[in-house]
């Protein structure tokens, strides 16, 4: 999927346990992202609880870092054991 330069996207982080039920982690997943250039432009920012198990974080796709596929990265925890989820996304200029 792709997304304009310029516009806010929302990033979806939904955590469950072994059997599939919704769990908190155990404090607001942190997310990272490296632009198209693979400059690190967002380090570590916590994520918004929305109801157990479920979190987001709003990415200003900013004009000047460019366009291309960007990275992504969530860090979280369950009772200490580290949990890491990596994505990407592509972001285009339309005239």
């Amino acid at each position: 999927m792709s997304f304009e330069l310029g516009t806010t996207v929302r990033l979806k982080i939904v955590s469950k346990d072994f059997s599939g039920e919704l769990t908190d982690v155990d404090e607001p997943p942190k997310i990272s992202v490296w632009d198209a250039s693979k400059a690190k432009r967002v380090d570590s920012q916590s994520s918004v609880k929305e109801q157990t198990g479920t979190y987001h974080f709003d990415l200003t796709l900013d004009e000047s870092w460019g366009i291309g596929v960007w990275l992504y990265e969530v860090r979280a925890s369950i009772a200490g054991k580290p949990l890491v989820a990596r994505g990407s996304l592509r972001v285009v200029k339309t005239e």
